[in-house]
């Protein structure tokens, strides 16, 4: 609390300087000295300029301050300081990236989405009452729904309601789907898909395909926090685009989990450089990607050769791309099945519209292959957010 109010009185004062900055703070707790220039030389130190859209950080190191801890201490059986004033500091965003959601407050921000700065909070859940209320609670936002997928792990649902749909899909069109991706990114990327990024991989010497562990439910709210203050946005707005776009699943959902868990992939491939170092690579993949908070699914990591089938999310690239044999086997045994049946006998897995499934399919399969590429554009592919370096030399 004093570190917070400290924090905005020195970045709402007229300059960043020992004076006005002094004297900001004892306006805020009074004739404190030893706190207020404690605070001072620690926020002079560590920021040459005011973090005007870092208000929180600046507390955050205010209050780690060594200084202050121990003066804390000593002062354990006399008064506690007060705080006898709160600036109100306008908070400004840093250059970003270009977008229909150019707002520097929340209110701003509230009117974009459409809606007021109470509902804007209550989506993004920043206190965290979506996690603490029974399954009846009308605070939360999503519904869950355990599917169970025969001779494969369960898979967790995690549906938004309208209001929070509505909200996130705002945000996806105007912000996200302009921020920049890595080029190895085929997944959910407008214009790239997984044929795309498979194609990158015909005719390479070998392919390595690899799959994270649990990889949603790794991608911690501090990551995208991470990318919204990348893209400029101030502490506050970050802090509330995070919420809306993160989830943390209630207790009562999580112990109705069944055993198991997901994964996503990452794909490589390269010549014969890569095949005969392809157990150092992956090494060096499993430690960027233990870097990042995640984990290789050791069991699903394959190194097929030229000389075996290759296949990338579904794809087979060995000489071009195309479905593999299993999917197109299958679905031909559906659609006969449903001519000789009937459509229900074969929709076991009760889809609402079996119709559109059964065209999804077709279309997967009999999609056009694109153009190979050249031996220089090849490069390596992976899901959305995930850095997939080259071959090594």
């Amino acid at each position: 609390m004093v570190a917070t109010a400290l924090a905005d009185a020195f970045l709402a004062a007229d300059a960043w300087d020992t004076g006005l900055l002094t004297a900001a703070g004892f306006d805020v707790v009074g004739p404190e000295r030893a706190y207020v220039g404690h605070a001072v030389r620690t926020a002079l130190e560590t920021y040459p300029r005011p973090p005007v859209d870092a208000p929180r950080q600046l507390a955050a190191v205010i209050a780690a301050s060594p200084q202050l801890v121990r003066l804390h201490r000593t002062r354990s059986t006399r008064r506690p300081v007060r705080v006898l004033v709160r600036r109100a500091v306008p908070v400004r965003a840093v250059p970003r990236v270009s977008s229909r959601l150019l707002v520097d407050t929340l209110p701003e921000l509230a009117r974009e989405l459409d809606l007021t700065v109470g509902r804007l909070l209550w989506l993004a859940d920043t206190r965290g009452w979506n996690r603490r209320p029974g399954s009846a609670s009308p605070l939360h936002h999503h519904r869950h729904e355990w599917v169970r997928r025969p001779g494969r792990t369960p898979r967790l649902l995690e549906k938004p309601l309208d209001m929070l749909r509505r909200t996130q899909r705002t945000v996806l069109d105007e912000l996200l789907a302009v921020l920049p991706v890595h080029d190895a990114a085929h997944g959910f990327v407008p214009g790239r898909s997984v044929v795309s990024g498979a194609a990158l991989h015909v005719g390479q010497r070998v392919v390595i395909t690899a799959d994270l562990t649990s990889f949603f439910a790794s991608v911690r709210a501090r990551s995208v926090y991470g990318v919204f203050r990348a893209a400029g946005f101030a502490e506050p707005l970050a802090h509330v685009l995070t919420g809306l776009c993160t989830h943390r699943v209630p207790t009562h959902v999580l112990t109705a989990m069944p055993p198991g868990g997901d994964v996503d992939d990452l794909t490589f491939s390269g010549d014969d450089r890569l095949a005969r170092r392809a157990d150092a690579f992956l090494r060096g993949v499993d430690r960027i990607v233990t870097d990042q908070g995640l984990r290789l699914n050791a069991r699903k990591t394959r190194v097929p050769p030229a000389s075996v089938r290759q296949s990338v999310t579904g794809v087979v690239v060995n000489d071009r791309t195309a479905p593999g044999r299993r999917e197109v086997d299958r679905l031909h045994a559906v659609l006969h099945n449903c001519a000789e049946h009937g459509p229900e006998s074969q929709n076991r897995s009760g889809h609402p519209d079996f119709r559109a499934h059964l065209l999804g399919r077709i279309g997967w399969v009999s999609r056009p292959t694109p153009d190979e590429p050249t031996a220089s554009a090849r490069s390596s592919s992976a899901s959305p957010g995930d850095r997939a370096p080259s071959p090594p030399a």
